[in-house]
């Protein structure tokens, strides 16, 4: 069986402990480093990444005042690397009340992401191959492959993270990249594996694929257990 044509351009470095959480915009998240707040282009439990047009260097360590939603928090930061859209930034030593705040926040993201079904045709036109594929807000999308009534192929991204089962059965985790330089396609993206996947990416994964309106209760189902069934691999 030839493996659909769909899915990951594999980056096999830059490995990440914690996943990054990316939506565009950031509503209701923003960062105070000695004058007005900064936008906040990402987030994660581990740290963020501050928009960084018109940005002076913060320093390698800076405190900072961060606002999530109503509730706001004092936090220090170690700078680990500047490019020309983002600045990159680790949370020394995060607040259990800071990850908790961080964690309701992408929750209630997910449960307001609206998506919409985008027709797509399958590579062979062969009348076996089926293509569902469902784009949200704040980088949310549902990617199937079906061939011969089957699911083969699926991924799932979940603001910016994702998550993608293979035609061997293989689950593979990791970030989506947004690349400026890499034209875009529905269902294809560039994307950096992680050794292991966060838990707590794939509850929200299944929470998400479970919100899904325009998906039957048969696909609901059946990528849940497929989920769950092959993140066993990964010690997750």
């Amino acid at each position: 069986m030839e493996e659909p044509k769909f899915g990951r351009k594999s980056w096999s470095d830059a490995r990440r402990k914690h996943p990054r959480f990316r939506t565009q915009p950031l509503h209701d998240v923003a960062l105070a480093v000695k004058g007005p707040y900064l936008r906040i282009s990402n987030i994660s439990m581990g740290g963020l990444g501050i928009v960084a047009e018109g940005v002076e260097d913060p320093g390698k360590e800076f405190s900072a005042k961060l606002a999530i939603g109503k509730e706001k928090f004092d936090v220090n930061l170690i700078q680990i690397f500047r490019n020309e859209d983002v600045i990159g930034c680790q949370f020394k030593e995060p607040s259990e009340k800071l990850q908790k705040s961080i964690e309701k926040y992408f929750e209630t993201e997910i449960l307001a992401s609206h998506l919409n079904r985008i027709d797509s045709r399958p590579a062979l036109n062969n009348g076996q191959d089926k293509v569902i594929f469902f784009h949200g807000q704040n980088n949310c999308e549902l990617l199937i492959n079906e061939r011969n009534g089957q699911i083969c192929y699926f991924s799932v991204v979940v603001l910016g993270n994702c998550i993608e089962v293979d035609p061997k059965g293989t689950l593979v985790a990791g970030e989506r990249i947004v690349d400026k330089n890499v034209p875009s396609k529905n269902g294809v993206f560039l994307f950096k594996p992680s050794e292991k996947p966060d838990q707590h990416i794939l509850t929200l994964a299944i929470r998400f694929i479970l919100g899904i309106e325009g998906l039957t209760p048969e696909y609901r189902q059946s990528l849940v257990q497929i989920i769950n069934d092959n993140s066993k691999q990964l010690g997750a």
